[in-house]
């Protein structure tokens, strides 16, 4: 996913493009659509799966292009044509990243964000936007980029409008309903299938053979 910027007379605005491969479901669109709601440039990695996500920032970003079909230098063409100043990056090293866009620098500022916060490598990708808890400084040192570290958490989230039952404590489920245990720690890993992989399960299990049963 590529997010730009660009300044018009007398205000910055943003443009960003949510269209990351995965869509059905996806993470960044789901998490941040309120994102895409300013003045935005967003140009559609993938073609549309007709989602609500991808349907939602379609129609709430003030300009979208599904660019899905188009040609690395095209799409790079394109977004210089647009005057962008700032490009962000939302997929790094993940499925469907087209990072090749980037390194023909449509724009003159380039950043890593969201979807990949591990270092790239890349020269073109020169600055990531992070925090001190996924970035913490003793690791600094393994990044190639210049950290533009966010005051509290990078990650942003949109739950107060998309989730708003979350807000009430009261209606929020309890342990006893799932079967768990009210004193006991619970690990979880709430990511997609594909990422549960057979050393990821191991390490797992052998942190919890090492957890104390108390």
């Amino acid at each position: 996913t590529a997010c730009l910027t660009r300044r018009s007379s007398s205000l910055w605005c943003i443009s960003l493009s949510p269209a990351n491969l995965e869509l059905s479901p996806p993470a960044c669109p789901q998490l941040c659509p309120c994102l895409f709601q300013s003045q935005v440039f967003c140009y559609g990695l993938s073609p549309s799966d007709g989602s609500e996500w991808r349907c939602r920032i379609e129609a709430e970003a003030e300009h979208f292009m599904d660019v899905s079909s188009w040609s690395v230098a095209d799409i790079a063409h394109r977004m210089s044509q647009d005057g962008l100043h700032i490009g962000v990056n939302l997929n790094g090293y993940t499925k469907g990243a087209r990072n090749e866009i980037f390194a023909l620098w449509p724009a003159p500022v380039q950043t890593s964000y969201m979807g990949f916060p591990a270092t790239t490598g890349a020269p073109f990708l020169p600055y990531l936007i992070t925090d001190k808890v996924v970035a913490p400084p003793q690791l600094h040192h393994c990044y190639s980029e210049k950290l533009a570290l966010m005051p509290n958490c990078y990650f942003v989230n949109d739950y107060k409008r998309c989730h708003r039952d979350v807000l009430n404590k009261a209606a929020l489920p309890r342990r006893g309903e799932f079967g768990l245990p009210d004193d006991k720690i619970i690990f979880s890993c709430s990511n997609q299938l594909y990422k549960y992989d057979p050393d990821t399960f191991k390490t797992w299990c052998n942190i919890l053979k090492r957890v104390p049963d108390r």
